[in-house]
C-alpha cells in the first residue's frame, strides 16, 4: 500500500477571518451589545482577539479608540429621539405582522382565562 500523505501543519496564528462558514461575525454577547450601544458594525472590526478570532469587549474597546469621530456619529444616528409632551411616538423601523402558532394562541386564551375568572386577591 502506498503511504498516506502527511497532514497540512495547522497555522500558529489565528485565524484572520471573523466570519464562520455561515457568513455571521463571531463576536461575544457583551461585545455585540456595546457594538450595538456605540454603533459600530461588527464587520468592520476584524478579527478578534478571543478563540477562533472571536470578537470580545476589549476588541469593540480598541476599535472605537482607533476609530473615535467614526463612533460617536454613528452612536448619535442610532439613538431614538423623544417626542414632545402631548405626543404620542410613532415607530420609524419596519413592522411585520406575524401570526400565531396554535400553541402561542392557546397560551394566550389560557392567560386571559386565569386573569378573567380567577380569583385575585390584592394586599396593597
Amino acid at each position: 500500500p502506498a503511504p498516506a500523505p502527511a497532514p497540512a501543519p495547522a497555522p500558529a496564528a489565528p485565524v484572520a477571518e471573523t466570519k464562520s462558514s455561515g457568513g455571521r461575525v463571531i463576536a461575544s454577547p457583551l461585545a455585540r451589545s456595546i457594538a450595538a450601544e456605540m454603533g459600530i458594525d461588527l464587520g468592520l472590526v476584524g478579527a478578534g482577539s478571543g478563540p477562533n478570532g472571536r470578537i470580545t469587549k476589549k476588541d469593540i474597546e480598541a476599535y472605537a479608540a482607533s476609530a473615535p469621530a467614526a463612533a460617536p456619529a454613528q452612536a448619535t444616528a442610532a439613538e431614538p429621539t423623544m417626542a414632545a409632551p402631548g405626543m404620542v411616538a410613532t415607530p420609524s423601523g419596519k413592522y411585520e405582522d406575524v401570526s400565531l402558532s396554535n400553541m402561542r394562541k392557546t397560551i394566550a386564551k389560557r392567560l386571559v382565562q386565569s386573569k378573567r375568572e380567577g380569583p385575585h386577591y390584592y394586599l396593597s
